[in-house]
């Protein structure tokens, strides 16, 4: 049958022809003679309240698109036909609000393409996101919908456009109820993701405009208004949407802060402030030539702005694109200056009374504050035209404002390696007093729609490394890597044939040279200008590594007791002594129920002194341990607990003998974004894999600070040795993190 149907679909495709199709349901679908549209099940919402529409329940209209049904696709496929489009119906039990929920999914470099989900009397456009794998799918987020009444309705994904060779392939149309209170802001316009936030375009005053929404909103709806060269240097943004910020963009690239700029400028601060309820004071960001429109609209709208932070700003159009005096000429940016401005003469234009250098009073009146970050070798925007003129100026006026220098840098690279100080400018004159004292009840750091820490996923870097750490070592990031025995067949890398261990530049793929033969379950930590490694020998044997260059190594015992089957090893200090943990599964009278967290002690890394036997974490279940870490007077413990497939959850203790849960457990579990790619190297071999692979376990988790954020480190795949490497990021310090999963009471 599935023969027959494969060949009257090739035949039909080569002659076009068109045949009627009636369905079991006595509808009339005018198909392509490939006959693969279908008629699709009536869905029924779940006791949960959620409605899930399969693919295997759609009604297919289409030439080329239908239901695949492998245990690896269960999807609607080969959506190559823009015209081919897809409907549910579902009944509706418990009226309410839902959230529109989309899992596509779209292989390498075939994202892009543009469609529509129409249900009820709406219609969501979105962009079709690459996830590395036409069989990775994952969840989109696309709108809120509203049924008032129980009954009978349907759901419709319709392309619009094609981008590549293909569309896209859809796993499931999920609409989940939520409470009212869990609604942001709903725009209108096409949605895309930016980094893993909702990307929405829509139009006002004519103008293109973008906003990104946090994952959930600070109270009193704060936002941050870029003048241009929106998305370059992302860090301070996506720190602050995770603290509830919405981050604005209107697009009008040629107007350079000109007087009709403004007028649209003014257009949308009146959209967004008056439909869309935004704060009333605005954040603005002014990069090079976005200072013209920040400190034009700010000077026009005093009362209307938090703070300004300016990268390296164009305060003068004399000084660029003018090059009058020492700044870079620019002919093509300076006539439209002319012209945007209404000059008739460079003379004209030069005797210009309005620019932001000139015009500041408005602002050191209102006591705006000001933050401008600027390279002292700058040769475009020569900072004494432009930052230092205005800083004099401002200051004289009474005016605050905050200087960043970078020695011996040019216009370029702009903002700062660690965004820290560009972030906590902005929150703390733009987020009201409601919002930071909700945001320090949690620890201070970025949140999830469930205010736990958002741990942001990136996606999968390796299909065989794990237990691997970050480190930052003398201004520099880097990876350890144990390097299994056997992988050598799956990974290259390992020509050893036996365990070792190695580091890796996460930039430049830059590997150590080799260490540790024979030793497996390794983790790394950084003591001053000191990189030290422990790991597991034969199981009963702990040893230690120090370096100080990667290259050097020496080595020492730490712990060699035969009564202890050893796994996992993870290090902190705690003052002046030094705690190792380490994951046993015997003698039963100390590990109970494998696995099991026990504990050593030093003074300096080489007498090594192992804790009583009730200082354990956990004794009762499996409570696999992985990282330790040491903050204000509490141990906490990440480790891997088999509940819901294997999850990372939390304990703190301040003896090793007490702990406490988190109550926002679990930190991590799986989800459709660990198979995201976040290494463009992985191969279309490898892709398929991570696409077929099972996925009920995140575990392995480690992590370092590096320039501002948390770089992170976790394992994915079956927990049977089948496992992938994956990267995270949280924007946001230790302490944050630490303190965001044990929130004030």
């Amino acid at each position: 049958m599935i023969q027959r149907i494969l060949s009257v679909c090739v035949l039909g495709w080569l002659f076009g022809g068109i045949l009627p199709c009636e369905t079991a349901l006595g509808q009339n679908l005018t198909v392509n003679s490939n006959g693969h549209s279908q008629p699709g099940n009536l869905s029924r919402q779940e006791g949960s309240g959620v409605i899930a529409l399969l693919a295997r329940d759609a009604t297919t209209h289409s030439a080329m698109m239908r239901y695949e049904p492998q245990t690896n696709k269960n999807c609607l496929g080969y959506w190559t036909n823009p015209a081919d489009w897809a409907s549910w119906d579902f009944e509706v039990v418990h009226p309410g609000k839902f959230a529109v929920e989309i899992w596509q999914g779209c292989g390498k470099g075939q994202g892009g393409s543009d469609v529509a989900v129409e249900v009820g009397e709406k219609r969501f456009d979105f962009v079709v996101e690459e996830t590395g794998h036409f069989q990775i799918f994952l969840p989109r987020s696309i709108g809120v919908v509203e049924f008032a009444t129980a009954g009978k309705f349907s759901l419709a994904v319709k392309p619009q456009r094609k981008q590549a060779g293909a569309i896209m392939d859809v796993r499931q149309v999920r609409l989940e109820p939520i409470k009212e209170a869990t609604i942001s802001v709903q725009f209108p316009g096409k949605r895309s993701r930016w980094f893993g936030f909702e990307r929405v375009d829509f139009d006002v005053d004519g103008k293109s405009v973008l906003v990104i929404s946090p994952k959930i909103e600070a109270p009193g709806r704060p936002w941050v208004w870029h003048g241009e060269f929106f998305g370059h240097k992302p860090n301070p943004d996506l720190a602050l949407l995770g603290r509830g910020f919405h981050i604005v963009y209107m697009s009008v690239p040629d107007m350079l802060g000109s007087p009709e700029a403004v007028e649209h400028w003014d257009a949308l601060y009146a959209e967004l402030t008056g439909k869309f309820g935004f704060a009333p004071k605005v954040a603005l960001v002014g990069l090079s030539r976005g200072g013209l429109y920040c400190y034009n609209w700010a000077e026009a709208n005093p009362d209307k702005v938090a703070c300004i932070y300016g990268d390296a700003p164009v305060c003068d159009f004399k000084s660029w694109p003018g090059g009058f005096v020492k700044g870079k000429r620019s002919d093509r940016d300076w006539q439209l200056v002319l012209t945007q401005y209404g000059f008739k003469s460079d003379d004209e234009a030069k005797a210009y009374t309005k620019n932001p250098v000139d015009n500041l009073a408005p602002l050191a009146r209102a006591k705006v504050p000001l933050l401008h970050v600027f390279g002292d070798a700058d040769e475009v925007v020569p900072w004494e035209e432009n930052t230092g003129k205005l800083a004099e100026r401002y200051e004289k006026l009474g005016g605050s404002i905050k200087l960043i220098r970078k020695p011996g840098i040019n216009h370029h690279p702009h903002g700062l390696d660690d965004s820290t100080p560009i972030v906590n400018f902005i929150w703390e004159h733009a987020a009201n007093q409601k919002a930071q004292a909700w945001l320090a009840m949690h620890g201070g750091g970025p949140m999830y729609a469930e205010q736990r820490p958002l741990i942001l996923k990136l996606g999968t870097i390796d299909c065989d490394l794990v237990e691997t750490t970050p480190i930052a070592l003398n201004g520099h990031l880097w990876r350890f890597e144990w390097v299994r025995q056997g992988a050598g067949q799956q990974y290259s890398g390992n020509l050893r044939h036996t365990n070792y261990f190695r580091f890796r530049d996460p930039a430049t793929g830059e590997i150590t040279p080799d260490f540790a033969d024979g030793h497996e379950f390794g983790s790394a930590f950084v003591d001053g200008d000191t990189v030290y490694v422990t790991g597991t020998q034969g199981r009963s044997r702990v040893n230690m590594f120090a370096s100080r260059d990667l290259k050097n190594w020496e080595s020492w015992p730490v712990i060699n007791d035969g009564r202890y089957g050893i796994f996992n090893t993870s290090m902190c200090k705690n003052g002046n002594e030094f705690v190792l943990m380490f994951e046993i599964d015997k003698p039963v009278e100390e590990a109970g129920t494998p696995f099991t967290a026990r504990f050593a002690k030093s003074p300096d890394l080489h007498h090594w002194t192992i804790t009583p036997p009730e200082c354990n974490y956990a004794k009762d279940r499996y409570s696999a341990p992985h990282a330790l870490r040491w903050l204000n007077g509490w141990f906490y413990d990440f480790y891997l607990e088999a509940k819901n497939g294997y999850e990372m959850r939390l304990v703190r203790s301040h003896d090793l003998i007490h702990w406490e849960p988190s109550p926002l457990n679990p930190v991590l579990r799986a989800s459709a974004e660990d198979k995201l790619i976040a290494n463009a190297a992985i191969d279309d071999a490898q892709r398929t894999r991570i696409a077929n692979a099972v996925n009920l376990n995140n575990s392995d988790i480690d992590f370092c600070e590096w320039q501002g954020r948390l770089a992170i480190n976790y394992s994915w795949g079956n927990q049977m040795g089948t496992e992938h490497l994956a990267e995270a990021v949280y924007d946001g310090s230790l302490k944050q993190f630490l303190d965001g999963w044990f929130p004030e009471k």
